[in-house]
């Protein structure tokens, strides 16, 4: 008995000028077994990998409970690296700051005029203003006063010169300078007789200049 192939596989693609493939009915129970096998392994193969990836996620995070010595530890703690896997709990708890911070931009414009721009501060914000202002205090308080992002900062700094420059009223940037503000940190486990409390933290009274950008002609184009 000759049976076409379409019975079995509806969506099987056949060019218009091949001749009509058939198969005999033991050839197409064997393809269909084939193809049935081939599908139960990738199936299997997949549930494997995932299996695999998550009982290293496990392992990973058991070798950091209290209860494991460090020469097991050590031992083990090399399981994830071949695919990057580790555990990072500092990101839970990081260390406590040692000083706070803020920025003050500077914009001094061609006619002399100087305009200043403090970087959102939590202190100084109401409760809606730090909820809504939180992603800009976030990038610019948090990232762009440390010294690891300084490759941002002339981006940045064009960003301010455009912001504050109307090339149709003859206003443009000159300078934009940035300026960390700072002082250290009030003791966190001092006694509660000498605890600082967060709304009379001292004054940033440290300060230092970390970028000073003169503007080009480059950087207004297009105003």
């Amino acid at each position: 008995m000759i049976l076409p192939v379409s019975i079995f596989y509806p969506n099987l693609a056949v060019s218009k000028n091949a001749v009509t493939q058939k198969l005999s009915f033991q050839s197409a129970r064997r393809f269909h077994r084939a193809i049935f096998v081939a599908s139960t392994f990738d199936k299997c193969a997949i549930n494997l990998v995932i299996i695999s990836f998550l009982l290293l996620a496990l392992i990973l995070g058991i070798l950091e409970m209290s209860f494991i010595d460090l020469e097991t530890y050590r031992a083990m703690i090399g399981l994830g690296a071949p695919i990057g896997m580790k555990q990072g709990w500092r990101m839970f708890g990081p260390d406590l700051r040692k000083t706070n911070w803020h920025t003050l931009v500077l914009i001094e414009l061609e006619d002399g005029t100087i305009k200043a721009r403090e970087m959102p501060r939590m202190e100084k914000l109401g409760q809606w203003e730090r909820f809504a202002k939180e992603k800009e205090r976030s990038f610019l308080q948090d990232r762009m006063a440390i010294y690891k992002y300084r490759r941002f900062w002339p981006s940045l700094a064009r960003y301010y010169a455009r912001a504050n420059s109307d090339i149709g009223k003859g206003i443009k940037a000159r300078r934009v300078t940035f300026i960390l503000m700072w002082t250290p940190m009030p003791d966190p486990y001092a006694p509660p007789a000498k605890y600082t409390y967060r709304d009379r933290m001292p004054e940033h009274d440290n300060w230092q200049v970390n970028l000073v950008y003169r503007v080009t002609p480059q950087d207004l184009a297009g105003l």
